[in-house]
């Protein structure tokens, strides 16, 4: 299993369960702030479902660039 976490300004850590396609942050307290699944199957036979890379947070108007 590939997992990436980062700590973050605010204090809220940032986890990537890459293989199993799970992004979510978790807060100081031990919460789960947010979470997100990846939906979307990888069709190559060599790659797990649903697998991701690689996660980073960004501001909502980063996309309206």
């Amino acid at each position: 299993m590939d997992i990436l976490a980062l700590l973050r300004r605010h204090g809220n850590t940032l986890i990537c369960e890459g293989s199993n396609g799970l992004i979510f942050e978790v807060t100081p307290a031990g919460g789960i702030g947010w979470e997100y699944v990846n939906p979307f199957p990888n069709l190559t036979p060599k790659i797990p479902n649903s697998t991701i890379f690689r996660a980073a947070k960004v501001a909502e108007n980063w996309l309206k660039r």
